[in-house]
């Protein structure tokens, strides 16, 4: 079954090991996969991925150039890869279509929890103002994230992003437990997606923020069913704490149509990716 992968996190060395470390004090537990970004793309490539999105947010400013110039030179080596480039909301909005341009990003990527800023304020908006201009997709993470809960993601932070603006959006993470919200916002127009990293690995994870179990399980097959056109598939790889080949598994078993399981693994992708060059 061919596959394309929409949630990819290859870095530089120095912070795939910040990230790393970050996530085994946050997770308690050894990341599964200890391969540089190298590795990962031929052990994807391995099992059947034909084209991946690199996504790649700055933790602060300064981190910006250099991660799109990483993206460069790894959409240049490898053109399956398609780059969701870095920007930090602190930064000079003005400079953002420079960055499109200069380091040839197919998108964007950002990260509320990591970047510490709520998806509805003035700032995030500056920035979607620009993407609609652009007419640049954005991947943005929603729902529970471990370092603060629901502080800066939780899904009715999302409203103005789906409602004010016409640009691809791709809600990651299908919003986690709050999928009311993700079916609102698929409602709302056609080229808002999610990806279902994350949800596929069918786990109950006790926060320490909430004080209770956040579900990392998927919504019902009806839910599949229905938005199937719109669902895309993300592994999340490297930064993985479990076998990294479990989603798919997970997805594959569902209990949804052969032509569903298409969609969401390929078709879909395949359409935005036709549809942003």
């Amino acid at each position: 079954m061919k596959l394309i992968d929409v949630h990819v996190h290859l870095l530089p060395d120095n912070l795939n090991a910040r990230m790393r470390k970050w996530l085994r004090k946050r997770l308690n537990s050894e990341i599964s996969i200890n391969m540089d970004a190298e590795e990962v793309y031929w052990n994807l490539k391995e099992r059947g991925v034909e084209a991946m999105f690199n996504l790649t947010h700055a933790v602060d400013p300064v981190h910006t150039y250099e991660l799109n110039k990483w993206q460069e030179k790894l959409k240049m080596k490898h053109p399956d890869i398609y780059t969701f480039g870095s920007f930090h909301p602190s930064s000079n909005v003005n400079e953002l279509p420079a960055l499109f341009k200069r380091y040839k990003l197919n998108g964007l990527k950002l990260h509320p929890g990591v970047q510490r800023f709520l998806p509805n304020s003035e700032k995030a908006m500056e920035i979607y103002r620009v993407l609609e201009r652009e007419n640049k997709p954005l991947i943005i993470h929603t729902g529970y994230f471990l370092d603060n809960g629901y502080l800066y993601t939780h899904p009715r932070f999302y409203s103005e992003l789906v409602e004010k603006f016409s640009f691809p959006v791709i809600l990651s993470h299908m919003c986690y437990e709050c999928f009311e919200y993700l079916e609102k916002y698929l409602d709302r127009r056609d080229n808002v997606y999610t990806d279902c990293s994350l949800v596929m690995i069918r786990e109950e994870i006790h926060s320490e923020i909430l004080g209770r179990k956040v579900r990392y399980m998927p919504p019902s097959n009806d839910f599949l069913e229905r938005y199937s056109d719109r669902i895309l598939y993300g592994s999340e790889m490297p930064i993985v704490a479990w076998d990294p080949w479990l989603p798919l598994k997970n997805l594959l078993e569902l209990d949804v149509s052969e032509e569903t399981k298409k969609k969401i693994l390929y078709s879909n992708a395949k359409k935005l990716i036709d549809e942003i060059g």
